[in-house]
């Protein structure tokens, strides 16, 4: 997974009861029966939490990262481990590998989705990275670089990969958690903020487009 491989801070243990903890409110305690949810950067941390959470209210959930292979250390964690504990849990639930900063694996990603389930519900664009943590004048400019690619170019490729899918149903959702780092920018994070910043506006146009 992207998720946070380059700081200790969203390395925490986010995943499991913490994130349903979060999720415990009237907005998050519907079933989703039925639906097909993609959720990327679902190896570890938030992405995991989210994907485990939506395999128990019932949504059949696709499970995309890099991370395929266990790995010990600060940031352990595979999608088929994922996968495993939604099955476990007697949910429904596939493994897809996928950078999403590749544009045939974003490819690879919807296909994949299409062919196991039969359609695209949900897109939660969760994959992200904070980049280079520090003071501005001593980042490392192709960092930055890394950080847009990764935050704000690929999420609006694979959200615009995704949409064609679902207007043939003429429904479908595109979710990109932006969190506090759009408005309020964080010291020592200074590339977080600017592309979460730029997709909060975007997140709209894809609506405002297919609506009719």
């Amino acid at each position: 997974s992207s998720v946070a491989r380059r700081s200790r801070v969203t390395g925490q243990a986010l995943d499991g009861p913490s994130i349903e903890h979060r999720c415990q409110d009237d907005r998050m305690t519907a079933t989703f029966d039925g639906k097909v949810i993609v959720v990327t950067g679902s190896s570890r941390g938030i992405g995991k939490g989210l994907a485990t959470y939506l395999g128990r209210l019932g949504a059949s959930v696709v499970c995309a990262a890099r991370t395929v292979e266990g790995a010990t250390g600060e940031f352990p964690g595979t999608i088929h481990e994922t996968v495993g504990e939604i099955r476990a849990a007697g949910g429904r639930a596939v493994a897809i590998r996928c950078d999403i900063g590749v544009e045939s694996d974003i490819n690879a990603l919807v296909e994949g989705t299409v062919a196991d389930f039969g359609r695209l519900d949900v897109l939660v664009n969760n994959a992200g990275i904070q980049g280079p943590i520090g003071e501005l004048w001593a980042n490392d400019w192709a960092e930055w670089r890394s950080v847009f690619q990764v935050n704000l170019f690929a999420p609006v490729a694979l959200g615009s990969r995704c949409v064609p899918e679902m207007a043939r149903r003429r429904r479908g959702k595109i979710i990109t958690p932006t969190g506090g780092g759009a408005t309020s920018p964080r010291a020592r994070f200074p590339a977080e903020a600017p592309p979460k910043a730029a997709h909060a506006p975007f997140r709209k146009t894809p609506h405002a487009r297919t609506r009719g």
